[in-house]
């Protein structure tokens, strides 16, 4: 029987240096890359055709920690899964945001796939570029999953 652990950190104990010297040791990081975590550090990448505010930490600290990146995908039904993908390839690249574009995308995919799975009610678009606010959500079936956004809001 294989154990692992994982580190898990919330906003108050998120500190890199902490998170890079568990890996060090080999320790796998279990990363939610889909949080909300205000305009600080935070990118502006598409998430269902929407810009969304995304911390570029998956790009970034695989870069300096030299790691693989894989998905770890939970649902919840009669039976608990966990699906863990193999590791990217090409990843990551020398441009941040283009990575987590992609990283993006991918969930999306994941998204489509089982919407119901997806924790929609956690404010992924709370935070909005100047001047566009978050006007509807709408799902029509799973795959016409709708953001629409007007001018004229901010956070």
């Amino acid at each position: 029987r294989l154990a692992i652990l994982f580190l898990l950190l919330n906003r108050e104990t998120a500190i890199c240096a902490a998170v890079m010297r568990e890996m060090k040791t080999g320790l796998p990081f279990y990363y939610l890359p889909d949080m909300d975590h205000v305009r600080r550090n935070s990118i502006f990448v598409p998430f269902f055709g929407v810009e969304a505010a995304t911390l570029p930490m998956v790009s970034r600290l695989a870069r300096v920690m030299q790691a693989k990146v894989l998905w770890c995908i939970a649902t919840m039904q009669k039976q608990d899964q966990v699906e863990i993908s193999e590791a990217w390839e090409n990843f990551p690249t020398n441009d941040p945001q283009a990575d987590t574009c992609r990283l993006n995308a991918e969930l999306e995919t994941f998204i489509r796939q089982q919407p119901d799975q997806y924790l929609w009610v956690h404010r992924r678009f709370k935070t909005r570029p100047e001047g566009r606010a978050l006007t509807l959500l709408s799902f029509l079936n799973v795959n016409e999953i709708r953001i629409y956004e007007n001018a004229g809001g901010g956070e």
